[in-house]
């Protein structure tokens, strides 16, 4: 990696650092996500456990991480508003741990249950 590729992440990560507060805004001026982890390396990456996408919003500790790699030669430098957003989106508006996505599926079930064959044969019986 060159030195000017790296200078070139540095001015990304500057970039994407002053809208984060605006992304986050978007969903809640109340809602408080640390500040996004800046992968600049494939290395960085798989250690940050990001993998097959170029930005996550990791359950366990709600960490947003952002590959300023994939982002550059994505050419999505000019979209941080709308991917940081995203990822916090997920935090808000999606279930934030895996204990709410659970009790978001059961509720989803219970709502729409269907009921079970055996169920509808005996609702169906005279008597």
């Amino acid at each position: 990696m060159t030195d000017t590729v790296i200078k070139n992440y540095s001015a990304l990560k500057d970039q994407w650092l002053a809208r984060w507060d605006e992304a986050v805004t978007l969903w809640s001026p109340y809602v408080q996500l640390r500040v996004p982890t800046f992968c600049q390396t494939e290395k960085e990456e798989s250690a940050q456990g990001l993998t097959g996408s170029f930005a996550m919003i990791r359950l366990t500790d709600f960490s947003v991480v952002i590959s300023l790699r994939q982002i550059h030669d994505l050419k999505l430098d000019d979209y941080a508003v709308e991917i940081l957003a995203h990822e916090a989106g997920h935090h808000v508006y999606c279930p934030a741990d895996l204990t709410d996505s659970a009790r978001m599926i059961a509720r989803i079930q219970r709502a729409i249950h269907t009921p079970r064959r055996s169920d509808r044969s005996r609702a169906r019986r005279p008597g």
